[in-house]
């Protein structure tokens, strides 16, 4: 990143700060151009969508949680090959229905960038199901893209009758309700399939997460979430796309949700189905009965990182 220390200050460069720096820096928030390393064998970049920048060790990392860019604008070394987190927006649980599936998450090593402008896509979590009857499955997670991947958003989870809300392209598919069969593969490479329904307790499947498949529902317990997946580009190991866990009838016998910021089931109408968390691709906790709502899924991010010069 661009610090002053590094630099001659009497020119005209130095006036360009890092996005962590922006309320001393360049004034205008549609451009945050800036220097990453020094004046020689640097590499110009500028962002847009004021992602956070920072570096770890030897890397140079931006992560976005929402839409922007990364634009290169010179390269004096002449290569450039950076690592790329892309996950997707996690599905919805089902109202009186199964969990959310996680959105998909992969990665993508040493692509070459050029002198060129990246669109980044964050992926939004999967709203909950409307209405006030019980028969709404949930819903699909937005897709995220940046550099040339695309991850493909978490299935929503199945409705009392084991509509297909699940099926599709989706990153983790979601769970199975009641009266459900199996329910969908994930998208391969991006997720895993959600667990089925118990049948006599109207108990809910989990959602399927990055690292493995939601919990099948027992006769005593809603499905749990899969669990997600580790990951360190933006300098700290973090379990992402974890998938939403099955509902339950009762006050505790939801299922949890999966590592990697899946909710947890409802079980009471006092006890909706939980969100995903934020910026993880967590699909949201399955719902119970027609007040106690699914959760919503939790919103993807991107994060780019290269070696720093």
């Amino acid at each position: 990143m661009f610090r002053q220390d590094r630099t001659n200050p009497s020119t005209a460069v130095s006036n360009w700060r890092g996005r962590h720096e922006s309320s001393k820096g360049w004034p205008s928030t549609a451009v945050s151009s800036w220097l990453n390393g020094g004046l020689f064998g640097a590499t110009w970049y500028s962002t847009t969508g004021d992602p956070e920048i920072d570096v770890d060790g030897s890397y140079t990392w931006l992560k976005w949680t929402g839409a922007g860019s990364l634009t290169i604008l010179a390269l004096p070394g002449g290569s450039l090959a950076a690592d790329v987190l892309v996950i997707a927006g996690g599905g919805s649980g089902g109202r009186s229905g199964a969990a959310g599936g996680a959105g998909g998450m992969q990665t993508a090593t040493s692509v070459s960038l050029s002198e060129t402008e990246y669109t980044i896509t964050v992926g939004a979590g999967a709203a909950a199901p409307s209405g006030g009857t019980e028969n709404n499955g949930g819903l699909v997670g937005v897709d995220s893209s940046g550099l040339g991947t695309t991850s493909a958003g978490g299935g929503g989870g199945g409705d009392i009758s084991g509509a297909s809300y699940y099926g599709g392209s989706v990153g983790g598919s979601g769970g199975g309700a009641v009266l459900s069969g199996t329910p969908s593969a994930g998208t391969s490479g991006q997720g895993n399939a959600g667990g089925s329904g118990h049948a006599t307790t109207g108990y809910t499947g989990g959602g399927g997460g990055k690292g493995a498949v939601g919990g099948n529902a027992t006769s005593s317990a809603g499905g749990v979430g899969g669990v997600g997946a580790t990951n360190d580009y933006d300098g700290s190991a973090t379990y992402y796309a974890g998938g939403g866990g099955g509902s339950a009838t009762g006050t505790s016998n939801f299922g949890a949700g999966g590592n990697g910021g899946g909710g947890r089931g409802g079980a009471t109408d006092s006890a909706p189905g939980v969100a995903g968390s934020a910026n993880t691709g967590g699909g949201g906790g399955g719902g119970k009965v027609s007040y106690g709502g699914g959760g919503t899924g939790g919103s993807g991010l991107v994060v780019v990182r290269w070696l720093t010069p």
